[in-house]
């Protein structure tokens, strides 16, 4: 399907809730939405993005941003089951303005000036970093 102009379609206007309006398969091969000169908006009332793989390669949900990867809510929650790691090559800023609470099982905490007098009970996170 090809058109000169713009494209549209509007399906689901007796839908039950328990059906989809519209539903695209791709049985094999990859599934692309590209706008090389624009946008690509996804919108609605709630937005789910699932990647379900259980073999430990797969399930894997990737966001890249050239510039920038920008995430604005009246409230974001992160949560993993193993690891959660925030890295930068430059600088990372924690701020809360009226309160910034950190909680740890056990802290370990190391900064630069332990690369090069190491601390008196050795870090992990010294170990990690060198």
């Amino acid at each position: 399907c090809r058109s000169e102009g713009s494209f549209q379609v509007k399906a689901g206007d007796n839908v039950s809730d328990d059906n989809f309006g519209v539903y695209i398969e791709a049985v094999s091969g990859d599934l692309v939405l590209r706008a090389p000169s624009g946008k690509v908006k996804i919108e609605g009332v709630n937005v789910d993005i699932l990647a379900s793989g259980a073999d430990g390669k797969n399930g894997v949900v990737n966001i890249n941003g050239n510039e920038k990867v920008i995430v604005k809510s009246q409230t974001i929650d992160i949560s993993s089951k193993v690891s959660t790691k925030i890295f930068s090559e430059k600088t990372v800023d924690v701020i809360g303005r009226a309160i910034l609470d950190i909680y740890g099982g056990l802290v370990d905490i190391a900064d630069g000036a332990t690369s090069v007098k190491p601390s008196l009970g050795l870090s992990t996170n010294e170990v990690k970093n060198k």
